[in-house]
């Protein structure tokens, strides 16, 4: 059995596998807490654990709650931007319809790159216009482009208000990412980064 994104190919090998008699569990993906509930649905559906998943699904239901609940009362969303390396070379910022756009949203933050849809590179210049007061990065990016402070001396990054108030936020691009059972306590890791005068608890506290 394979547990696969719908997008997931080629088509060929997609092909491959059903013809060589292997169940093929297809998973939706949709950037939402209701999308980490869907796929919880369909992996306890797959492997006869409904009271598992209906247990998961009402823990991580409390645990956004909660830091929803935290975030209630903030009035300023700060401008953030989400930085995918392509490479040494360079950086691509996450627009709109982006996993890195909808985890901004949930923190209550405002995604800079919103008026283009993907991901396009991060040049000199796009970087003077969109002045997000936050970089988000994820941890391989940083390595790729050099380390964190080569990352900040770069051009397109040391010009932006971010860098200047030394506002780079690192996190594990799996867990910002995936829009998995980890999302509660990414949207808490993101949202205090982003709010720092707001008292977050982590997302699991009773």
């Amino acid at each position: 059995m394979i547990l696969a994104a719908k997008a997931a190919g080629p088509d060929a090998v997609m092909t491959q596998l059903s013809d060589a008699k292997i169940t093929l569990v297809h998973v939706a993906r949709e950037d939402s807490f209701d999308g980490v509930l869907a796929k919880i649905d369909i992996v306890a559906k797959t492997f006869g654990v409904d009271a598992r998943g209906t247990k998961l699904k009402a823990d991580l239901t409390a645990q956004m709650t909660r830091v929803d609940q935290a975030l209630a009362g903030v009035a300023v969303k700060p401008k953030a931007l989400f930085l995918l390396a392509q490479g040494p070379s360079g950086a691509l910022a996450a627009g709109h319809g982006t996993a890195a756009d909808a985890m901004i949203t949930l923190a209550h933050g405002t995604n800079v790159a919103a008026a283009f849809d993907g991901y396009k590179p991060l040049t000199a210049e796009s970087a003077v216009a969109l002045a997000p007061e936050v970089i988000i990065v994820a941890e391989h990016a940083v390595a790729m482009l050099g380390g964190l402070d080569a990352m900040k001396a770069r051009p397109e990054i040391a010009i932006t208000p971010a860098a200047k108030n030394n506002r780079i936020v690192v996190m594990d691009a799996q867990m910002l990412l995936g829009f998995g059972p980890r999302l509660p306590e990414a949207v808490r890791q993101l949202a205090a980064a982003l709010h720092p005068g707001v008292k977050l608890e982590t997302a699991s506290a009773k």
